[in-house]
C-alpha cells in the first residue's frame, strides 16, 4: 500500500494552512474582490476589523485556531536529556557543598 512519506502533510492539513493564510494575510486586492465563499468572506471581514468579542470582530478563539493552522502550534513542552551531566556520579553531600559555594559567590561572599 503506497502512502504519504513519513513526516509529510496530508491534503487536509495543506488546505487548512492555505485557507487560514488567505484569511489572515490579506492584501489590497482582498478589499476589492469578494470571495465566492460567504463564510470565508465573513471571516476575512472580521479579520480586517480586528480581534475581540464585539460583533463584527474575529473571535479570539478563531484567531488562535487560524494562527495554529497557518503558522503551526507553539511548542508547549521540551524534551531534555539529563544523562551525562557534570553532576553525574557525585554524592548528594558533594552537590550540596557545590550549591553552597555557588550561593555564596552569588551573594558576594567567599
Amino acid at each position: 500500500m503506497a502512502g504519504r512519506v513519513p513526516g509529510s502533510k496530508n491534503k487536509r492539513t495543506i488546505d487548512g494552512n492555505i485557507l487560514a493564510r488567505d484569511i489572515l494575510e490579506q492584501g489590497p486586492g482582498d478589499l476589492e474582490a469578494e470571495d465566492p465563499n460567504p463564510v470565508k468572506e465573513k471571516l476575512k471581514q472580521q479579520a480586517r476589523a480586528g480581534v475581540g468579542s464585539q460583533e463584527g470582530l474575529l473571535p479570539a478563539q478563531v484567531f488562535v485556531s487560524l494562527c495554529d493552522r497557518a503558522y503551526g502550534k507553539p511548542i508547549d513542552r521540551v524534551k531534555m536529556n539529563v544523562g551525562g551531566t557534570a553532576y553525574e556520579g557525585k554524592s548528594t553531600d558533594d552537590l550540596a557543598k557545590e550549591a553552597e559555594l555557588i550561593a555564596a559567590a552569588l551573594r558576594g561572599k567567599k
